[in-house]
This record gives structure tokens, sequence and C-alpha cells, in this order.
């Protein structure tokens, strides 16, 4: 059986499960949307804390400090089981 009423289009029903959300969930579903309507490639824009992740990243990845195959290996492992 689908996730969505069968009486109801699925956009229909997914703006009733919109509806029921929080209020900053329901504005996250609405900028989306209007994003994909409108064809902007980038619908959210990164906030100064993921601007300051990326910027870690990129200079941790710069400095060549990446984990190695066996920290990758068991990481893999503890959640794959």
């Amino acid at each position: 059986m689908s996730r969505y009423a069968s009486d109801m289009t699925k956009l229909a029903s997914a703006i009733e499960m919109i509806r029921d959300m929080p209020e900053d969930r329901q504005d996250l579903a609405a900028d989306l949307l209007l994003n994909l309507v409108s064809g902007e490639a980038f619908p959210i824009e990164p906030d100064a804390a993921h601007l300051a992740e990326i910027e870690l990243a990129k200079s941790e990845a710069d400095a060549g400090d990446f984990a190695s195959d066996d920290d990758v290996s068991a990481l893999w492992k503890k959640h794959r089981g």
C-alpha cells in the first residue's frame, strides 16, 4: 500500500503531512517546494555553522588529514555489523 491516502493525490497527501509538522519544518518544506518549481539548483543556503564546517573540511583536506584505510574499514564494520 502506498504511503499516502488512496483518495488523495500524492501532492495533497504530502501537503497534509507537512501541515502536521512543526512550523520550522513546514517552512523548510515550503522552501524546497518553491525552489523546485522555480528551477533553482541550490534551494537551501548554508548557515554560518555549515560554512565553518565546510572550511574546516577543506583545510583538513588541503593538509592531507584523511582517515586511514583501517579507520574507514572499522567504521564500515561497526555500522554494517
